[in-house]
């Protein structure tokens, strides 16, 4: 045989997956992966065998090798087989054909006998027995022949193709024939030592010397795809360790490496792996076959890629971006209602409870109950949640663990890292990514989680509906105006004052609620809660499953002649209910308050309905106004119930009160309930949030206010994420489950609940692939996935830093402009590496260099840059509870202006006129609570940065060390280049504007400048300012007047803080006794507030500059914290 002809056909075992389908369109869906003893082979399509070729050896009793042609529907490969195999396997399928004619007394022998019924007499082919010495030259042809028609008769026999030897002998596994896996590449039987996990600087043949004497070999069956290898059990073709392909990886054989001369290694950044072949020259074979392969096949994962990521750049991908959660939460809902196969979901946070669609209609778009119902579909949900150290960190990940798992097998929610198992103390899982099939992927700042929803008005606040009274003018809580700006204090629930309660209400027992309504009249939905004295009423409130609905009574009168329009009553559940506190002194309800009013009676009608449901599972159901009542349930099986709605006395109990009440409710409050007008509650129940006030606890009463919302603001969130769909979605799947099996071999190897994931092959992401329907402004893009991981995140060997490399680059490439949004501004600017307090990331060291390259150029360059005013923690600037906010304004500050390595102070040694190229902003907003003037932050969450309308980084990694450095947070960030364009102006010229880069950019200056709040003739004229953003109209008289304008009359109306006022912390008394017009003149404050446009304000650069000791007032157990920690 031609030399040539050997060589190729000796490093060829899998061939070309072929691009339409021979027969039919039949497949095995991806999803069988989760279930090996599914059928093996595509239904109805046959299997044709044919020799090719054969070699002649050296070996005496089987001197031919045998190449076997193998086709079934799309899936071509060719295995090699001595004679002897074949010997084999006909005596194991003849003893197999023995036992099925036995008769046995068993049910599997019965249906095997119907089998055989069924197909008749078989017929067996001749098998040659004379062995191949004694052949002559002309034989070999009639041997082919004969074993090729033997290999047909076994195939086309139902009986035996499912047989293990066959399967075996043609190199065959349930994974095979899954086409979103690859091509069908290697499958071979080898054994593997118990334990095999080895680390690269041991001394190979002694360690293996000793193992060999004492360690097991078992037989396990490797499998290669597209995209990794794995190796299963040949018992029960379970996988037991999937082996991703990277730019580590490599195969090689021989004692030298292994200490055993049939030996295989196998390397990666996560694993080396010896092996156990049939014999030496199989071995280096397998090793010759991997490694050509890998280079053919994963070259996008074997090669080094730019900025050192794990993935190529993709062309010709298909983005979209969201700025803030509202149009982001409705996307992912549509996603996952499309999702057909897997649904993979990381956030450093996740609320089962939260809702993805608002205003809520029912509970269809709440997670949970979305996952829920996907599941039930028979949808495979991966769930990785970070695991806090408790003691520091309140987001109670195993309350949303179990709250998940337990509603459906096919939810698998796994969390890392065990700090008692040895991980990290410090550090964190903070991506934020939501995968679809593999195919479509969302990416960027935005957990699934509470207080993240929001939308372009950033609202401050939301009493929902109709509500019980005004709050009391000292209870106001402004987190931006109090005399430290973070001051927090618990704000009791006001109970009803004894002077306004009727004789009823005195002579009912404790343990019976007296609820706090909120109602709408006229709007879609509502949401009310209770204030209960009964506890486990108070704290755990859940909604009804769908079942439950059916349990609800209707009352359709009350004694005291009150008729309950039964339409409404009947009404189905829409919002979820929310925890809204009654306050004392009804008899000072001052009317309509935002167009809300609570009329008393409402609160008696839900008791009575909370008595009459006797619901076993922990019942919170709300009723509304007379005329106009609606009710809201839910049930999530997390509470048992302990007394709601099983006591007849308190029913009477409540009958009575109602009776006595109602009358003079009526009395008291005499309105037309068709003159009101009421909305539904946006946030609801810790969705409502204020970070500086008060922080999350008490995770597991999802449904109960954090905050008293009477009182105290909401805080705003500002964030951007997108999506991407194609390649770079598989990407994205890629990093998931390296981690999630990284999480698995650590925590949970050997639990079925949670199976090893395979990343799908590339092949399937075909370029003409129709977009969702969700995804109305998509742009093509090239784009790449940067990340930060390391040995303990995801378990490689090496860290990879891509994404500080992408952003540095980017600032390099930068010819007209750097826009940024981040949660944090810590970097280093100086050349050496222990400047800025260790901080060691360079990105304002780039910025430092491109800005000083402008102007020596004198070129018109610049740099925006976004960040929140004050750090989202609870505490108090200049007391020890204010430790986490000083350390990190001190940080920020430190990058920013203080001290000589500050980035502004190098830059003003350079440039006179700096303002010209760098401005530092923030975003506030103003609103009115209880007819009182109320400010707080916008809360920058966003970690994007925008190059020249062309270049996009949106990701969840903050500018700081732990994000940046990659052995610290686990981050993931998506790198875009435009690939089509717009013409607009840059520096009033005409320019190529990318379409997504610059329209993002241009929709994030519209909301931060407030144009949709201004009228359409002035909205079309600010509109076209936006579009060039380093105009000199527009950097001084736009974007920087409107940010200094607005900063202005903040600090005139509120004492807001932070301030360029104060200076050290001892100032901040003095400044907080200024008369200032949100208190003493409220008209000249409404007035000036009017001409505010947007949420843009400068940040006060000079706040605390004088402070020496920003960052060394510490609590006790501050002392314990690595300065690392914050920066």
């Amino acid at each position: 045989m031609d030399s040539k002809r050997k060589k190729s056909l000796k490093h060829q075992s899998s061939i070309s997956l072929t691009t339409s389908l021979k027969q039919r369109n039949v497949r095995i869906p991806y999803t069988k992966i989760f279930d090996p003893d599914h059928n093996i082979f595509l239904d109805d399509l046959p299997i044709e065998a044919k020799i090719i070729n054969y070699e002649e050896t050296k070996f005496l009793l089987s001197p031919y090798i045998y190449h076997i042609e193998l086709n079934h529907g799309n899936f071509n490969w060719i295995i090699k087989r001595r004679f002897h195999q074949f010997r084999q396997l006909h005596n194991q399928i003849w003893l197999h054909y023995t036992k099925l004619i036995i008769p046995l007394p068993t049910q599997h022998s019965r249906q095997n006998r119907k089998l055989l019924e069924e197909i008749g007499e078989i017929e067996w082919p001749k098998f040659p027995v004379l062995p191949e010495t004694f052949l002559i030259a002309e034989g070999i042809s009639k041997r082919i022949k004969i074993l090729e028609d033997y290999l047909r008769f076994l195939l086309d026999l139902v009986i035996f193709r499912r047989h293990p030897a066959l399967l075996n002998f043609l190199a065959i596994s349930p994974y095979s024939f899954i086409e979103e896996l690859g091509l069908k590449g290697e499958e071979v039987l080898v054994k593997k030592r118990a334990g095999g996990f080895r680390s690269a600087s041991c001394c190979v043949r002694i360690e293996n010397f000793f193992t060999d004497l004492t360690g097991h070999w078992r037989k396990r069956w490797l499998v290669v795809k597209d995209t990794c290898l794995f190796y299963l059990y040949p018992e029960d073709h379970k996988i037991r360790y999937v082996m991703l392909f990277d730019p580590e990886f490599y195969a090689d054989s021989g004692i030298k490496v292994t200490g055993i001369a049939n030996g295989l290694r196998i390397r990666n950044l996560s694993r080396q792996l010896i092996l156990k072949c049939q014999n030496e020259k199989r071995a280096k074979e397998l090793a010759e076959y991997l490694n050509e392969y890998s280079k053919k096949n994963a070259k996008d994962f074997v090669h080094r890629n730019r900025f050192g990521s794990f993935v190529p750049p993709r062309k010709s991908q298909f983005c979209q971006w969201f700025v803030d959660g509202c149009a982001y939460f409705e996307a992912v809902s549509q996603a996952i209602e499309t999702a057909q196969q897997e649904i993979y979901i990381t956030d450093w946070w996740l609320s089962p409870e939260i809702y993805l669609q608002r205003p809520s209609l029912g509970l269809d778009y709440r997670l949970d109950r979305l996952l829920l119902k996907k599941a039930q579909n028979g949808v495979k949900i991966f769930i990785l949640l970070y695991k806090e150290m408790e003691i520091g960190i309140s987001i109670n990940s195993i309350y949303t663990k179990r709250t998940l798992m337990r509603m459906h097998q096919n939810i698998s929610v796994l969390r890392h890292p065990d700090a008692v198992r040895g991980g990290p103390l410090l550090w964190s899982h903070h991506e934020k990514l939501v995968v679809i099939d593999q195919k479509i992927a969302f990416v960027g700042g935005i957990d699934l989680c509470f207080g993240r929803w929001d939308n372009y008005e950033h609202r401050l606040t939301d009493l929902g509906g109709i509500f019980f009274q005004t709050a009391h003018k000292n209870d106001l809580i402004h987190s931006s105006i109090r005399p430290t700006g973070l001051l927090y204090r618990s704000v009791s629930q006001p109970m009803l004052d004894d002077s306004v309660q009727s004789e009823a209400e005195k002579n009912t027992p404790r343990h019976i609620t007296k609820p706090s309504m909120l109602l709408q009249i006229g709007g879609d939905s509502f949401e009310t809660r209770s204030v209960a004295d009964l506890e486990d009423v108070k704290n755990n409130n859940s909604l009804f499953d769908e079942d439950d609905k059916e349990n609800l009574d209707t009352i359709d009168e009350i004694d005291c002649g009150e008729k309950i329009d039964e339409s409404v009553t009947n009404t189905t559940a829409t919002n979820t209910l929310t925890n809204n506190t009654a306050s004392n002194k009804s008899s000072n309800l001052r009317g309509k308050i935002r167009k809300h009013l609570l009329d008393k009676r409402a609160r008696a009608l839900a008791r009575i309905r909370r008595m009459k449901t006797r619901l076993k599972r922990n019942i919170q159901f709300i009723h509304s106004e007379i005329e106009s009542s609606e009710s809201s349930s839910d049930d999530d099986d997390d509470y048992d119930d302990d007394g709601v709605g099983d006591d007849d006395e308190n029913y009477e109990i409540s009958l009575s009160f109602i009776k006595q009440s109602v009358p003079k409710i009526r009395k008291e409050f005499d309105f037309r309930t068709d003159e009101l007008e009421g909305a539904a509650k946006l946030w609801i129940g810790k969705d409502y949030t204020n970070f500086i006030v008060k922080d999350f606890t008490q995770l597991d009463l999802p449904f109960q206010d954090s905050v008293d919302r009477n009182n105290t603001p909401r805080m705003p969130w500002h964030d951007v994420s997108c999506v991407v769909v194609g390649q770079a979605a598989s990407d994205v799947a890629r990093h998931f489950i390296q981690r999630w099996n990284h999480t698995k071999f650590s925590k949970a190897k050997f639990k079925q609940r949670y199976p090893w994931l395979i990343p799908k092959s590339l092949r399937c992401f075909a370029a003409t692939d129709e977009l969702p329907s969700y995804l109305t402004r998509a742009h093509k893009v090239d784009c790449q996935i940067v990340r930060s991981v390391g040995p303990w995140s995801i378990g490689i060997r090496d860290t990879e830093a891509s994404i500080v490399d992408a952003y540095i680059e980017a600032i390099n490439q930068a010819e007209h402009y750097i826009y940024i949004e981040n949660q944090f501004f810590i970097s280093q600017t100086k050349t050496h590496l222990s400047s800025n307090d260790g901080v060691k990331n360079r990105i304002a060291e780039a910025l430092y260099r491109r800005i000083l390259r402008a102007f020596r150029n004198r070129k018109t360059f610049r740099v925006y840059v976004l960040i929140p005013l004050l750090p989202a923690f609870e505490g108090e600037v200049g007391t020890t509870s204010g430790a986490a906010i000083q350390q990190i304004t001190h940080y920020n500050y430190s990058t920013i202006i203080k001290g000589y390595d500050s980035l502004m102070s190098k830059l003003k040694l350079e440039i006179e006129d700096l303002d010209q190229y760098i401005g530092f902003y923030s975003l506030r907003n103003f609103d009115k609570l209880n007819e009182r003037l109320i400010t707080e932050l916008v809360y920058i969450h966003s970690k994007i940065m925008i190059v020249d309308d062309r270049i996009s980084l949106i990701g969840s990694a903050n500018i700081n060390d732990r994000s940046m450095l990659g052995n610290r947070d686990s981050e993931v960030v998506i790198f875009v280049e435009d690939q089509e364009y717009e013409f607009y102006y840059m520096d009033q010229k005409p320019y190529k504007s990318g379409k997504f880069s610059g329209s993002l950019r241009r929709m994030l200056m519209r909301e931060h400048l407030g144009i949709y709040k201004v009228n359409k003739k002035e909205m079309l004229r600010m509109s076209d300012e936006v579009n060039d953003p380093i105009s000199e109209h527009f950097w001084s008289e736009i974007w920087n007047k409107i940010a200094q304008k607005n900063t202005e009359i903040y600090e005139t109306v509120f004492p807001v803080i932070p301030s360029d006022q104060i200076k050290r912390l001892d100032e901040i008394g003095a400044y907080m006794e200024q008369k200032k017009l949100y208190k003493h003149n409220i008209e000249k404050a409404e007035e000036l507030l009017s001409e505010i446009k947007g949420h843009l304000v400068k940040l006060p650069l000079q706040f605390l500059i004088d402070e020496p000791n920003l960052n060394s007032n510490y609590s006790a157990q501050d002392h314990f914290i690595p300065q690392i920690v914050w920066t």
